[in-house]
């Protein structure tokens, strides 16, 4: 890699690696004394610092098989586009984050190129699937775990992985020590909030809102004085707030990502789709319900 001034190629394809793409920024910034430059593929927290997309992430935020094929055509365009434009800019390495139905196949192709590729958030091959452990090695130069244990899945087949640490634990918009947030929105102590969090993709908001709808439709009548407060990103709020309309329920619908915390700190209880969220509610002590739904056919097949 140049040592004088690198150029990264980072893909992250969701939410939750758009924040580890902006944290790994910030670093590497800190680490080269901004002599670094950044390209690819991000989100809003990576755009915050700089960083210009070669395309909206959100286009790469899917799940579910049959939820997929749908876009199918789009992402195999998109997944050319990516390796045209990896070639075009020739980078010192490529980060991929995460997203990896979509990143090994960018990886795969990299690696013919002669550049390095750094995996960050290795594949969790400890719960299902443990083969890929030694697929990845075949064009991965390294692979960067969040938890402690993953690294010797990978080492044993002769990948470099190493251990940094998962971002919850770090995350300083966790650390809460006196929260606003009721005195900001006049809500008294007394009121009950439930935090409601519908997941961080389109397909995900689909499904899980008309679920937590009825949750919600029934703990108000219960407890007529809750306050519900949905903390989502800026991509999304046009839509939920047509879906909460709705519900006849008025809402607190925030996208700030440290009022997104103070939010659930704040909160009584929460309604989550399954993902990062849950371990976030747990750093701050909120008592959570959890689900999750995909396509009747995808659900068939898992």
């Amino acid at each position: 890699m140049n040592k004088k001034h690198p150029k990264v190629y980072i893909i992250a394809g969701e939410a939750s690696g758009d924040l580890l793409g902006m944290r790994l920024m910030k670093a590497m910034t800190e680490l080269y004394h901004d002599n670094i430059s950044f390209v690819g593929i991000g989100g809003d927290a990576m755009h915050k610092e700089g960083f210009i997309s070669l395309f909206p992430m959100q286009e790469l935020s899917l799940m579910g098989v049959f939820e997929i094929l749908p876009h199918l055509p789009n992402l195999i365009s998109r997944l050319n586009q990516t390796i045209d434009d990896i070639e075009k800019k020739k980078p010192d390495v490529v980060v991929t984050i995460d997203s990896p139905d979509f990143n090994f196949r960018v990886g795969r192709a990299v690696k013919k190129m002669g550049i390095p590729v750094v995996h960050y958030t290795m594949p969790s091959v400890w719960a299902w699937r443990e083969k890929r452990a030694e697929k990845v090695t075949q064009f991965l130069a390294k692979g960067l775990a969040l938890l402690p244990f993953e690294p010797p899945y990978f080492t044993r087949h002769g990948l470099d992985c190493t251990f940094v640490g998962h971002p919850i634990v770090e995350s300083e918009g966790l650390k809460i020590k006196s929260n606003p947030f009721r005195k900001r929105h006049s809500i008294s102590d007394e009121k009950p909030i439930v935090c409601v969090l519908p997941g961080s993709r389109k397909s995900e908001l689909k499904y899980m809102l008309p679920i937590f709808s009825k949750t919600i439709q029934e703990v108000v009548k219960r407890h007529p004085d809750t306050i519900i407060v949905i903390p989502t990103f800026k991509h999304f709020r046009e839509y939920i707030e047509e879906e909460v309309m709705s519900w006849g329920i008025p809402a607190i619908i925030t996208i700030d990502p440290d009022e997104k915390y103070q939010a659930m700190h704040a909160s009584n209880v929460a309604l989550a789709a399954s993902g990062t969220v849950a371990l976030e509610l747990a750093m701050l002590d909120v008592p959570m319900i959890i689900g999750y739904k995909v396509n009747f056919l995808t659900a068939l097949i898992a």
